[in-house]
């Protein structure tokens, strides 16, 4: 009987025996012990797959969110390179290059063509090339005012100073306004700086054209940083009072290589028939090489409109 199982079972009706070999023992207790381990492996594996779903759905969350900022990214840069773009065609319209009118192209004939004898017709020709001066040189160089002030309370110069007492060169002018008067850019250019800088408190620095840059100080919030492109005319900041400041104000420079210029005739004195006269007051730039740089403006810029219609072939 040792190499026998023996099973019995009972009932209302009696006990029944079953015998069976050891050979079925054996694999009984295997099959056990096989569901046991097929049990234990599963449960492991559906632990496994469901550790690997969650890092599956955290993973998807995480590229989603990359999406979305990458839409937004795309979306600023898009944004950007339109504005450039007009820009670009703004330029090209000053420069008599894009002819979308018949205007424009009458000014084009006239610029492109031989200077003729005639008296009147010299004078439009040097009209239209003062008229494109002007207009270039004033999306490029800071002028007009950036903000809306009521007085300008320190001029550019020597002065004594409000808190020290004692007397300095003033850099700029300071023009008094309300705390969160809007700040905009005088002319296109690039931010160099935005942040905090000892005395100025808040300060913005921006690079324009022709060796021109300008400079803001005490502000109360800017909206710009670092490697900003902005256009003439764009808020960049808040009028404030931080900083060495005794009021409300915003510290304007205009500075032209590492020199400081007196921003005031920028400011009031920039006009169609009059910024020679703001030209003439600053020899320190050189206006002749300035102007005359504005010749390679027109070679560049007819060069990016002839590859510009290749590329439309």
């Amino acid at each position: 009987m040792k190499n026998k199982l023996i099973i019995t079972i009972s009932d209302i009706n009696g006990s029944k025996q079953y015998t069976f070999n050891q050979f079925i023992k054996i694999a009984i207790h295997w099959i056990i012990i096989a569901i046991i381990i097929t049990l234990i492996i599963g449960s492991m594996i559906i632990n496994y797959l469901l550790n690997n779903i969650d890092k599956l759905k955290y993973k998807k969350e995480i590229l989603e969110k990359e999406k979305k900022e990458l839409k937004l990214a795309i979306k600023s840069k898009t944004q950007t390179l339109e504005a450039m773009n007009e820009q670009l065609i703004e330029v090209e319209k000053l420069l008599g290059v894009r002819n979308e009118a018949k205007e424009n192209i009458k000014q084009t004939d006239l610029i492109n063509s031989s200077i003729d004898n005639n008296a009147t017709n010299t004078h439009k020709n040097k009209q239209i090339l003062k008229d494109l001066e002007f207009k270039l040189l004033s999306r490029m160089i800071p002028n007009g005012k950036p903000l809306k002030y009521k007085r300008i309370s320190t001029k550019f110069g020597f002065r004594i100073h409000p808190i020290t007492r004692r007397k300095q060169f003033h850099s700029a002018v300071d023009l008094t306004a309300p705390i969160g008067t809007p700040i905009y850019a005088p002319a296109d250019g690039v931010v160099v700086y935005a942040g905090k800088k000892n005395f100025y408190g808040t300060f913005i620095l921006i690079n324009h054209g022709f060796g021109f840059s300008t400079a803001y100080g005490h502000m109360n919030k800017i909206f710009v940083k670092s490697g900003d492109y902005v256009l003439k005319g764009e808020k960049i900041a808040e009028c404030g009072n931080k900083g060495r400041s005794t009021g409300s104000h915003l510290h304007y420079e205009i500075r032209y290589l590492t020199k400081w210029l007196d921003p005031e005739p920028f400011m009031k004195n920039w006009s169609k028939n009059s910024y020679e006269k703001v030209i003439s007051k600053n020899r320190i730039v050189k206006w002749k090489e300035l102007v005359k740089n504005l010749d390679e403006k027109i070679k560049i810029v007819k060069k990016i409109k002839q590859i510009n219609m290749k590329g439309d072939r």
